[in-house]
């Protein structure tokens, strides 16, 4: 992939210059398309399938506008719904999807991902210095203090963001949602001074687990999470469209 794509426009230089923030933050283009491959390979995209959604992933950030932002996994998990089945992705934008399972059921999307992506232990990963990025904790019930979160490589579980993540913007309001701590459920994601709260007083100090709360936590600091379904809606279907139109004048 790094041969047939252009990564030189997922680069921290390339985003800084065009005034584009992308979720998760990765200066380094090759684990941004790292990122992007984990979500391909969860999906098994067959190569050539594989370059043609991370070219579109690419051709997206390129027609995005100063000042723009996206979460860079919610756009390439879409792009492999679209490519699977238009049917079902649209169902998915609208809330509404639901299919029979193997034993006949009618089933909903949280269902789905846990069927195709249960046994997933794929890594996503975040090159990011925190206490950069927030100087200063807020949590909830406490008093204000120094991040001590240093530069490093966090990282996730595709399953984790799925779950927690994906599902949250693509479910029905009245679906509950897996709580970092899997016993227990929530309802809504916590505002970031909860986050917050929980990063400082997790005594387990489960390197997924943190870096699922920092990528929730810089979700709401960069205000992706502002991203509206129909938004990615768009972004999908016009990165489709981009690419046949470059396949049509190729072929001219």
């Amino acid at each position: 992939m790094e041969v047939h794509t252009d990564i030189s426009k997922l680069s921290g230089e390339y985003l800084a210059h065009a005034g584009i923030q992308i979720l998760p933050p990765n200066d380094d283009a090759k684990i941004t398309l790292s990122n992007i491959s984990v979500i391909l390979d969860a999906f098994k995209m067959p190569p050539r399938t594989a370059i043609q959604i991370a070219d579109r992933v690419v051709a997206t950030i390129s027609n995005m506008s100063k000042g723009s932002k996206i979460d860079i996994l919610m756009l390439t998990t879409l792009l492999c719904f679209y490519e699977e089945d238009h049917k079902r992705f649209k169902r998915i934008i609208a809330r509404d999807l639901k299919y029979q399972d193997k034993s006949g059921q009618d089933v909903e999307l949280k269902d789905y991902i846990q069927d195709h992506f249960g046994g997933c232990e794929s890594l996503i990963k975040m090159q990011i210095n925190p206490m950069e990025l927030i100087p200063t904790l807020t949590p909830s019930n406490y008093s204000p203090r120094a991040n001590t979160y240093g530069p490093d490589i966090y990282v996730l579980s595709l399953k984790l963001y799925l779950t927690e993540v994906f599902l949250k913007l693509f479910s029905r309001p009245s679906v509950l949602f897996i709580s970092l701590d899997s016993s227990q459920y929530d309802e809504k994601v916590a505002p970031i001074n909860d986050l917050f709260k929980t990063l400082i007083t997790n005594s387990k100090n489960e390197p997924q687990k943190i870096g699922l709360l920092w990528f929730k936590i810089l979700n709401i600091h960069y205000q992706v999470d502002s991203i509206k379904a129909t938004e990615y809606r768009d972004y999908v279907e016009l990165a489709s469209a981009l690419d046949l139109i470059e396949e049509g004048a190729e072929h001219d």
